[in-house]
């Protein structure tokens, strides 16, 4: 039996026995702790100008995995949830990270010295931003873009999580890794997300810019990722030899629209033809096929996309041009484009003479002519499946009488 005297000391062990092993218990947290341990690592690199060292190379890497994780744990905290709320999913990421002592978004730089209260940011790797959302076309999938801070720019992550058997998966990551050079970075991403088909696969298209760009010209880096729901696997579309993966053009705005086996990227280029006007918008069209991708001509939905179309074409070496053609008059369009590019580069500034009435249903030609000559090339285009396609180049204007 015990006694009073052997009761108070009993109870107050067992008080902090309890009180050690719920503080423990709520204050694990380990994919936060994880994303903190890398900060805390990268904090003691300096920046060194342009350049990013192997060591911060890795924890680089290191801290998008580990954030990767960590949006992964909320969204299985959260699997009960139908629909999934990702405003919500993001306080509790965030307020995880805050818990670990980590810091996001902007950080006032202390006046004077800084005290060891003070939250200094590391040179690589400060979060800016994170943010979760869900495709409209694409509802069961969940989006996680994070943006960190480099010493000049930023890097974006994107990643894709979808679910199966109650469980949240990682679907695909579009990001960069193991740069030497920050511009290796992806500073600015521009990406869309097609529906699936019918067995949910689906393509996840995207053209990135690196950090710290220069003035003009701007290189793009394509990326086409087909992501197999059945399967669990993704595999990266655009081969790293491929020369249509860079794309080069006058600024950093791009557009992109996808289907699941197809999709067009525009960006706005110099023209060809009209040399001197303003710049033009180019539409690159590409379908997936067996794994690979092959480029086609871009659809036509307006007269402006009539004339980039044209243009397009003509800026085309003749072994790129030539898929556009079809019909029986190849060799001959063939002949007619090298003589205008020829004409185009070295005597005079082609220049579009507008539309001009076709003979056949389906068709449209527009006139092409040289400021101070007289030839004039009627080129007819036409459409199959809203595809444009090049049907004929005549050097004589259409006559539609009997």
């Amino acid at each position: 039996m015990l006694t009073n005297s052997r009761i108070l000391p009993a109870a107050i062990l067992l008080v902090f026995l309890v009180s050690v092993f719920s503080i423990s218990g709520t204050a694990a947290d380990p994919e936060a702790d994880a994303v903190a341990q890398t900060i805390v690592q990268l904090r003691s690199h300096d920046a060194n100008g342009m350049d990013v060292s192997p060591q911060v190379q890795t924890l680089l890497t290191q801290i998008k995995q580990r954030i990767r994780a960590l949006v992964l744990s909320e969204l299985n905290r959260s699997s009960t949830a139908a629909p999934l709320d990702t405003a919500s999913a993001r306080v509790n990421i965030v307020s995880r990270l805050r818990s670990a002592g980590v810091r996001i978004g902007p950080v006032p730089i202390p006046t004077g010295s800084p005290s060891p209260s003070d939250y200094v940011k590391p040179a690589f790797g400060h979060i800016e931003e994170i943010s979760l959302s869900v495709p409209a076309n694409n509802p069961g999938l969940v989006l996680s873009l994070i943006k960190f801070e480099l010493p000049c720019g930023s890097d974006f992550s994107l990643s894709g999580f979808s679910k199966a058997n109650d469980q949240w998966n990682t679907s695909f990551v579009r990001e960069e890794n193991d740069y030497s050079s920050v511009t290796g970075a992806i500073g600015e991403l521009t990406f869309q997300v097609s529906v699936p088909n019918q067995t949910n696969d689906f393509l996840v298209v995207s053209a990135a810019v690196g950090a710290c760009t220069q003035p003009t010209p701007i290189s793009f880096t394509l990326s086409a990722i087909k992501v197999m729901s059945q399967s669990g696997l993704s595999s990266e579309l655009f081969k790293t030899t491929d020369p249509q993966r860079v794309q080069t053009a006058l600024s950093t705005r791009a557009s992109i629209s996808t289907e699941p086996d197809s999709f067009e990227i525009g960006f706005q280029v110099a023209k060809f033809l009209e040399r001197g006007q303003p710049s033009r918008r180019r539409t690159i069209r590409f379908v997936a096929r067996d794994g690979s991708l092959v480029q086609t001509a871009p659809r036509i939905v307006d007269n402006d996309r009539l004339v980039e179309f044209v243009d397009e074409w003509m800026a085309l070496p003749l072994n790129q041009a030539s898929p556009w053609v079809s019909g029986i008059a190849g060799s001959i369009i063939a002949c007619r484009h090298d003589v205008i590019r020829r004409r185009a580069e070295t005597a005079a500034t082609p220049q579009f003479l507008g539309l001009t009435p076709s003979c056949s249903p389906g068709r449209q030609i527009m006139a092409v002519g040289f400021a101070g000559l007289s030839d004039t090339f009627y080129i007819s285009i036409g459409l199959k499946d809203g595809v444009g396609t090049i049907l004929g180049v005549n050097t004589t204007r259409p006559n539609c009488n009997p």
